[in-house]
């Protein structure tokens, strides 16, 4: 062995040891997270007062609650009394690079995810929330473990972005694919549970982000309320009786304590869900009009009545915010 090959022996077994010394900070900190996050979530449980506004951001799992409106129920059922505003900004498929946000301009067919990561931002400053639930990982874990760290750098970044004075974050982990409800035509078993590896390895990035940040995190990964088939609609998202268990279980994580009607019984309940429905059908048809160019983009000037009606919209939600207030003391 020459001289040349004694270098090259040297260069390989020093960037051996890096990655060996990169991969044990990285075992260190989630090991620290693993038995830290419980005592994060003790200490930091959310206490929402009066004149809160609370904004639902991230991917699928919130933009499909806007259907049942139970996390929002659960969250005004606990607080009750109080007059809180809740503004559900989650979008089907979005992922912390804002790609499902973007959209076609002018010649161009889509947009890119540039365009849709500024749109995540604009959203988030024009409802202005005090409190910000935010929900990503579950469309990124599709990247496998090749995307993660590009995963935790745009986590950061949002995370970063949407930072405000006395501005509360709440994390939540992506939640855990049931393999026996989903249909073969969709995925095979054996991709069922490397997709729960890989969704694994986001949340577990997500608890130790939320370590390092102080911020609470509900795991929705392992959250045994979550894991029933008749929650779920074939296997993967939750139907109307998982968004129940969601929000029930989003009050004990986040606020420590039950969540209970206090004795009003299930009609009070329908009847508040009822409302919230309809209220998140209006907001939902107000930020996210069919053609948002003619309302929000560059050809509003085309359709200047349009730009009219939005002032209506936003008098139709508070009206019913109103009753839902009223309703809810």
């Amino acid at each position: 062995m020459n001289v040349l090959h004694l270098l090259e022996l040297f260069v390989r077994i020093g960037a051996l040891m890096k990655l060996i010394q990169r991969w044990f900070r990285k075992f260190v900190l989630f090991g620290c997270s693993c038995f830290a996050v419980g005592a994060l979530q003790a200490d930091q449980k959310i206490e929402l007062v009066d004149g809160d506004r609370i904004a639902f951001l991230g991917g699928t799992i919130f933009e499909r609650d806007r259907l049942y409106g139970e996390i929002e129920t659960a969250l005004t059922e606990h607080f009750r009394g109080r007059r809180l505003i809740f503004r559900n900004i989650g979008w089907d498929g979005d992922t912390v690079f804002g790609d499902a946000r973007a959209g076609g301009r002018r010649g161009a067919i889509f947009g890119d995810a540039a365009e849709g990561f500024e749109k995540m931002l604009q959203h988030v400053k024009r409802v202005n929330p005090t409190v910000v639930f935010v929900s990503y990982g579950a469309t990124e874990a599709h990247a496998g473990i090749e995307g993660l760290e590009a995963f935790e750098s745009g986590f950061e970044l949002v995370l970063d972005k949407i930072r405000a004075p006395r501005r509360k974050v709440v994390l939540l982990t992506p939640l855990r694919v049931l393999g026996e409800g989903v249909p073969q035509r969709l995925l095979a078993s054996s991709q069922v549970d490397q997709l729960n590896l890989n969704l694994k390895h986001y949340r577990d990035a997500i608890v130790r982000i939320g370590d390092e940040r102080r911020f609470p995190v509900v795991d929705l990964f392992n959250a045994p309320d979550l894991l029933q088939a008749e929650d779920r609609i074939n296997g993967l998202h939750l139907s109307q009786a998982g968004y129940r268990e969601l929000g029930d279980y989003l009050v004990r994580s986040a606020c420590g304590a039950s969540a209970s009607t206090g004795g009003r019984g299930a009609e009070k309940r329908a009847a508040l869900g009822d409302l919230i429905r309809r209220k998140n059908e209006l907001f939902y048809n107000f930020w996210r009009p069919r053609n948002d160019a003619f309302v929000f983009g560059e050809r509003k000037s085309e359709q200047v009545p349009v730009q009219l009606e939005l002032p209506q919209f936003e008098t139709l939600i508070r009206e019913m915010e109103s009753s839902i207030h009223q309703l809810s003391n």
